[in-house]
């Protein structure tokens, strides 16, 4: 027995004492794969959020109106699409379990008029249902941009079967009081501490703030501003508000910090570079934050112009502290041998990011082999101010010309979560006030035969910063150092005393 407790004490030693680190080189393919059976026309993933153990995916169908009318026609007055969905799916412990499906509302619209023996009703769905989407544990904002509004649902327990949760409709937000344009109210949505961030067609923000009664919101403020390329992109964490740049333009980012009763503009930023190449555009394109840490990425920073490898697109870490201007601490890049655009999406919790270029391209020498694969890149932070590249993230049924991550990606301190949208066929918006693509005017990308949304397990990752275990590093070492010491000396006294 005592010999058993003193191996004990020599592995406790031992393990307080050594580092924990695990090295992960190569690429990865997907842990999950969320891909449902779809009826005709339907697009999977344009939009989506993640929240520790739950997952909102948009399952949306859109229509060509003249079409459907002339089938309410034909039908004697009444013709329905199939509604879009937003289905929420939860981490059982093993795999990602549908738990319930939302519908888009219902909207009555009416058809031209054909003769008083037919008069026809439309029931079209025309709302833009699930643009954006916000999951929480207990509520969702569910974004309807074409009807200007947003709704909240709250997670409660389902009335008949135990022990099951389901989603029920709480209320709406409507932009009743704006002073500027209600167009696309709902177009894009970002949440922190009780406050919600809404954009509309045109850029503008909307803060909404949480009253206490019936999880109701109010108007706070209106920020807008008259540089066309504020608001593309934007994120919130706490008091902090940071806004990217739109397509086409050389690119900046503006920082707000809440005082206490309104976010104020703080900062505005250009590319770090002390000398960029007058070619470089797009920074500011993706935008996160979590806590102190913000990510910018720069993805039409030409790396060939700057004697680097790779097609083009860095990304930039820093710490942003209320008060003080934000310090740029990393700057990541795989310096792939290929052509793309890196940073074409970013999010980062406080230890890891995660960045894309579906533009991915490799080569073998001079020939091109992968043409418009898509690849997906993890960062860890392993110490203070310093972040690692440490593998690529692919997916198990790429093809050629697949973009794969198009969609974005999303990241929490559990998992990694990389967007495809599925669709029969093309379906992008084609005008910008929808949220056109102007990255690639007149192209077309050929409909996705292997989209989904793909997840990859990060739990049980050592090597990671921790803030809160580098201030108890010195007390773990020498307390390891201390028990180690005892535990040989413990050995050393037992030996002596079998010799005897």
């Amino acid at each position: 027995m005592r010999k058993s407790i003193l191996f004990l004490i020599f592995f406790v030693s031992l393990n307080c004492w050594a580092p924990h680190y695990t090295d992960w080189t190569g690429i990865r393919y997907e842990d999950w794969k969320i891909a449902p059976e779809l009826s005709a026309g339907a697009n999977f993933a344009e939009s989506y959020d993640i929240h520790n153990n739950k997952i909102a995916v948009l399952e949306n169908y859109r229509y060509d109106r003249s079409d459907l009318i002339a089938s309410a026609i034909a039908a004697g007055g009444v013709a329905r699409k199939e509604p879009s969905k937003v289905n929420i799916y939860r981490f059982d412990g093993a795999d990602w379990v549908k738990t319930v499906s939302i519908s888009e509302p219902d909207l009555i619209e009416a058809t031209p008029y054909v003769s008083p023996e037919e008069p026809s009703v439309l029931i079209s769905s025309r709302t833009g249902f699930g643009q954006d989407i916000i999951i929480r544990d207990d509520f969702l904002f569910i974004s309807l941009p074409e009807l200007g509004i947003i709704k909240l649902y709250t997670r409660q327990l389902h009335p008949t079967i135990p022990n099951t949760y389901t989603w029920i409709f709480k209320n709406d937000i409507i932009p009743y009081d704006l002073t500027l344009s209600n167009k696309g109210f709902g177009k894009k949505l970002a949440f922190s501490d009780n406050t919600l961030v809404v954009q509309n067609y045109s850029g503008d923000l909307f803060i909404y703030k949480k009253v206490e009664t019936e999880l109701k919101w109010s108007l706070a403020q209106e920020i807008s501003s008259d540089d066309s390329c504020f608001s593309k992109d934007f994120d919130l964490s706490g008091n902090i508000l940071i806004v990217g740049s739109g397509d086409g333009c050389v690119g900046k980012v503006w920082i707000f910090e809440n005082n206490g009763s309104k976010f104020n503009l703080t900062e505005t930023h250009f590319s770090p570079d002390p000398s960029p190449h007058p070619a470089d555009t797009e920074f500011g394109h993706s935008v996160s934050i979590d806590g102190l840490n913000i990510l910018i990425t720069h993805s039409r920073y030409l790396l060939a112009l700057h004697d680097y490898a790779g097609g083009a697109g860095v990304a930039y870490v820093g710490r942003k502290e209320l008060g003080y201007p934000l310090s740029m601490t990393s700057i990541l890049n795989p310096n792939d041998i290929g052509t793309g655009e890196f940073g074409w999406d970013g999010a980062m919790t406080d230890n890891r990011v995660i960045i894309n270029d579906p533009y991915f391209s490799s080569f073998n020498g001079e020939l091109l082999v992968e043409p418009g694969i898509g690849m997906n890149y993890l960062f860890f932070r392993t110490t203070y101010d310093n972040w690692d590249y440490y593998v690529r993230l692919s997916r198990s049924d790429s093809t050629s010309s697949s973009w794969f991550g198009r969609g974005g990606v999303e990241i929490t301190d559990d998992f990694a979560l990389v967007a495809d949208p599925y669709s029969e066929y093309d379906t992008r918006p084609t005008t910008t006030e929808g949220g056109a693509d102007s990255y690639i005017d007149g192209d077309s990308h050929p409909s996705s035969a292997f989209g989904g949304i793909y997840i990859y397990d990060l739990r049980n990752i050592e090597g990671l910063y921790s803030e809160s275990l580098e201030a108890e590093l010195p007390m773990i070492g020498l307390g390891g150092l201390f028990i180690l010491g005892l535990s040989l000396l413990s050995f050393r006294t037992m030996s002596s005393r079998k010799n005897v």
